[in-house]
């Protein structure tokens, strides 16, 4: 299953919220003129606290010029509207699986991706999207808030939740589907690594190891704090994560990536380290699925539904949202214990609201239960 398909099972339990629909897709392609782009759909947006903006139907929309495309290669370009209903578009970096940075001020509502041959460039607003040499893939991103609850409900999850099972709470903070694993070379003379994670939550325990030119592994010790003293060189036993400096106080943001080392490095390492990361948001775009949506989309679904629950105190389906999430996350953390030991796939199986087989690629039993992960 993927983002749009939860998104439109969404919409079957919440058709709409403060009088808009859950769901808001604005049909971006390109124009009618080849170098420029339209929406099919009318939609209603947030900017800050101004809500259900609303932006008709528009064919013609001028692209935003850009800087030259390079060729061969592929890039990602971001359509953006702001409170006075201006579309934008921004050009992300070429070859990098990744939409650019969102315009201060402005909503996402599409984005479209442009593959160019080795002897075509690409400039837009001013090549044509149906170009020879040029391919061109159009996306919208949904402005409206299913979309939002959705990915909501996956931080939760991967944040750490609490859940009850025979009258017993039971915390859970990591699960396996969060898991990465690097090697990094660390130098003589060097007393701080810098992490490749870009949403890094946390190493696993007992994920930390250090290997010298022999093969020789030993294990390395994560600390909050590090030894005071004199530096000294010798193989790296402690690595501790260490807010930078600040001269000028800056903003809150995301945590530093870079870590200490002691003692300092005496000779050349591999540090591998297993650690835990924050999934990507659900975008339609670079990523439409992720494991979660693939595994266990029913957490993701009911657990979205739960965090719409303070739209609707009073819905008489929230307990039953509840339970239902509940009974899903604790599938996927007794699955995910059982594999440790048995080599069972982990999943969770999804009862699909419908009742009956989509043309999903799933299998369904006649209940209209849809298995995801499971192999029997």
């Amino acid at each position: 299953m993927n983002y749009s398909q939860l998104i439109s099972l969404f919409s079957r339990y919440i058709h709409r919220i403060t009088d808009q629909d859950v769901s808001q897709l604005c049909g971006l392609s390109n124009g009618t003129t080849a170098t420029k782009m339209k929406t099919a759909n009318t939609i209603y947006y947030n900017v800050y606290n101004l809500s259900g903006i609303e932006y008709a139907a528009t064919d013609n929309i001028i692209v935003t010029a850009c800087t030259q495309q390079s060729s061969p290669s592929f890039c990602y370009y971001l359509v953006s509207i702001n409170a006075a209903g201006k579309i934008t578009t921004t050009k992300g970096v070429d070859n990098t699986y990744a939409l650019p940075s969102l315009p201060s001020g402005s909503v996402a509502i599409g984005a479209f991706l442009i593959n160019t041959d080795p002897y075509t460039a690409f400039i837009a607003g001013t090549t044509s999207f149906t170009a020879t040499g040029i391919t061109s893939n159009f996306y919208d991103i949904d402005t409206g808030i299913a979309g939002t609850l959705i990915n909501q409900a996956q931080r939760r999850l991967e944040r750490g939740v609490t859940i009850i099972n025979n009258n017993r709470q039971i915390l859970i903070m990591d699960f396996d589907h969060m898991l990465v694993r690097c090697n990094i070379t660390i130098a003589e003379g060097d007393d701080t690594v810098t992490l490749p994670f870009a949403n890094y939550k946390d190493f696993q325990d007992d994920g930390l190891s250090i290997i010298d030119t022999n093969g020789t592994v030993y294990p390395i010790e994560k600390r909050d704090t590090m030894p005071m003293g004199t530096p000294f060189e010798e193989r790296p036993r402690i690595i501790s994560r260490m807010p930078p400096v600040e001269i000028v106080f800056t903003k809150d943001g995301f945590p530093a990536r870079e870590f200490d080392i002691w003692p300092v490095s005496d000779n050349t390492y591999t540090l591998d380290l297993i650690a835990y990361q924050f999934s990507p948001d659900l975008d339609g775009v670079v990523y439409p699925n992720n494991w979660l949506t693939d595994n266990a989309p029913d957490i993701l679904l009911f657990g979205a539904l739960v965090e719409a629950a303070s739209f609707f105190p009073s819905d008489e389906r929230i307990p039953e949202w509840k339970l239902r999430w509940n009974e899903a996350v604790w599938t996927l953390y007794s699955a995910q214990n059982k594999e440790k030991y048995s080599g069972r796939m982990v999943g969770t199986n999804f009862p699909n609201p419908l009742g009956r087989k989509e043309s999903l690629g799933l299998s369904s039993n006649k209940s209209g239960i849809y298995s995801f992960g499971f192999s029997n």
